[in-house]
């Protein structure tokens, strides 16, 4: 286990805004943002508000094949935040959780295309379940997943590796047995790699060229993660399936599928079953996403971009450690990756951070050698000057501990 005897036996008993409070009576900084989930942050009592108002569900609460006034307000404002004419309210397809999502992208694209493969990428992640950990090869997916339906190629790191990852793609697409290709815009899971320069582009074009279709997963970056609403409204490359979740309804479960306008548009294909989900469009995740989305506004987003800025800069300073390797992140989201120089000095860096009241994810990357700092957007100024202090001294006592050269290597 990544985090000592002593967290594995404490409870959350209490949580507000970027804080948890465990049952060891002590307040720690939530650097997951609760997996991603909680971009908004804990305790927000307007949201329990709103859900606890619902007003028939005393009668009423859920049927997976009538809708509610709620699922229609959520399909409306999702489909005037993005391109009318281009994405359409009878293509958006609500379920419950991350995977599901990808499932549903899958099953839609093989449909569509009438062909099997998967294209993916090495680093990727796409959720746990059996058909999502096909899509990676990342170690916790070895002895689990079935990867023969999948080819994969390498998402670049730079600019420089562009054209080699695009002319691996095309060896795979030119086969004409791919019936999409699905990536995530930035990798979190993958080391917070965002899609260098001309990518995303490319690949759209080569997509187009072989006749399949584009799926991007945007359950991490979506809902204000990376600065704006998604991240594919950035370049303004268009996929032709998104998918959506994690922070969609802020900790409520709720994610979904959205399909280029015509997409679905043949219903022969298509059945009831193939959507089938017990508990998706349910009006507790409706109306907690209608919310976030009321909180999303153009000026919270405008904000997220300036505490990026700032936070990127303070975070350049941990360059001055010597087992620190690189530092990056995303382009005006609140996400980034603090690279160190092996594995064995990022476990210890997650476990000394517990003594200074970070709560880290386990470390990313293929290697497991990045600290993912992902804490709610609401985050402050204030405290992002307190996370920056709390992580030097992790660093201090990690280089006292494990020195950066010799037994670690430089």
């Amino acid at each position: 286990m990544w985090w000592d005897s002593h967290i594995e036996n404490l409870e959350v008993i209490d949580g507000k805004g970027c804080k948890l409070k465990l049952s060891d009576g002590k307040w720690y900084y939530d650097m997951t943002s609760g997996a991603t989930c909680v971009n908004l942050g804990h305790g927000r009592k307007e949201l329990l508000e709103k859900i606890s108002n619902i007003t028939f569900f005393n009668s009423y609460f859920h049927h997976n094949k009538f809708f509610t006034e709620y699922r229609k307000k959520l399909v409306d404002r999702i489909n005037a935040y993005l391109n009318n004419e281009f994405y359409g309210k009878e293509d958006i397809v609500l379920v419950s959780a991350g995977n599901e999502a990808v499932d549903v992208a899958v099953r839609i694209a093989r449909k569509v295309t009438g062909r099997k493969k998967i294209v993916s990428t090495y680093t990727s992640y796409h959720g746990r379940s059996l058909s999502a950990t096909s899509l990676t090869k990342l170690p916790f997916s070895n002895g689990i997943a079935d990867r023969s339906n999948t080819l994969f190629f390498k998402y670049p790191k730079d600019e420089k590796e562009v054209s080699s990852s695009i002319s691996e793609l095309e060896e795979h697409l030119k086969s004409k047995e791919a019936a999409a290709c699905i990536l995530e815009p930035f990798q979190g899971e993958g080391g917070i790699t965002p899609a260098p320069k001309g990518f995303l582009e490319k690949v759209r074009e080569l997509c187009d060229r072989y006749g399949v279709l584009l799926i991007f997963d945007e359950i991490q970056s979506g809902f204000g993660r990376c600065g704006h609403l998604f991240y594919f409204l950035r370049p303004g490359v268009k996929p032709d399936i998104l998918c959506i979740g994690k922070g969609m309804a802020n900790g409520v479960p709720a994610s979904g599928v959205i399909c280029r306008k015509g997409l679905l548009e043949d219903k022969r294909k298509f059945s009831h079953e193939l959507f089938a989900t017990s508990f998706g469009g349910n009006p507790f995740s409706m109306v907690a996403a209608l919310w976030v989305l009321e909180e999303l506004s153009d000026e919270f987003l405008k904000e997220v971009r300036e505490k990026s800025r700032y936070f990127s800069e303070r975070l350049k300073e941990l360059l001055s450690f010597s087992c620190v390797k690189d530092v990056r992140g995303i382009e005006g989201g609140i996400v980034f990756g603090v690279e160190l120089k092996n594995g064995e000095l990022a476990e210890k860096a997650v476990k000394l951070s517990l003594s200074e009241g970070l709560l880290l994810p386990p470390p990313k990357g293929a290697e497991g050698t990045v600290l993912k700092i992902s804490p709610p957007l609401i985050i402050t100024y204030e405290e992002i000057d307190d996370i920056m202090e709390r992580l030097k001294r992790v660093l201090t006592r990690l280089e006292e501990k494990s020195p950066c050269s010799g037994f670690f290597g430089s």
